[in-house]
């Protein structure tokens, strides 16, 4: 990929998860689930899949790493998503 050009799947991939966790998140507050009950069964069935399919571990491992650098990064500078509380 040239330096402008714009990385379709990269765009597409990033959209699939989006909607993912959107869903996720839509039915976890459906159900009535709080925010802190909602991140907890995610980060719960993250390591259980991380558990059984070792294949997904460093991939996993890798992915929250950066999601938790954006969470240290939200505490410290203000959330990009208040609008969730």
């Amino acid at each position: 990929m040239s330096r402008g050009t714009p990385d379709h799947a990269a765009d597409a991939d990033a959209r699939e998860r989006a909607d993912l966790a959107a869903a996720l998140i839509d039915q976890g507050f459906t159900a009535g689930a709080s925010p802190e009950r909602l991140l907890e069964a995610l980060l719960a069935a993250y390591v259980a899949v991380a558990e059984v399919h070792p294949c997904c571990t460093a991939a996993g491992a890798a992915a929250l790493q950066r999601y938790a650098f954006r969470l240290w990064r939200t505490a410290e500078f203000g959330s990009a998503a208040s609008h969730l509380h």
